[in-house]
């Protein structure tokens, strides 16, 4: 099952994950663990901590990131840009985005 595919079933069938991207990334990494059979404390503890504690989503964090990097480029790791822009032209690709 692709996370596009996880993604849509856990929106069709949970109205909160349609308001809260903190409570649908849990729930996508909760789907993913049971799928894989790991499944365990360690996760559920993450989940509640996703879900619970009023966290900035992972959207904010990696668009705050990318515009500190952007305002300071020291602060770029030239292999982690490397494949960033590798797997954006993937996407591109992929779903014929410019």
């Amino acid at each position: 099952m692709s996370t596009r595919d996880i993604i849509k079933k856990i929106l069709v069938n949970d109205k909160r994950a349609r308001t809260d991207d903190n409570y649908l990334y849990g729930r996508v990494i909760e789907h993913i663990a049971m799928e894989q059979g790991n499944y365990n404390d360690l996760t559920k503890c993450f989940v509640r901590i996703m879900c619970g504690y009023n966290l900035p989503s992972v959207h904010t964090v990696v668009r705050e990131r990318r515009y500190i990097q952007k305002a300071e480029p020291e602060l770029i790791d030239k292999v982690t840009e490397k494949k960033r822009f590798l797997s954006e032209a993937d996407f591109r690709l992929k779903y014929g985005k410019e």
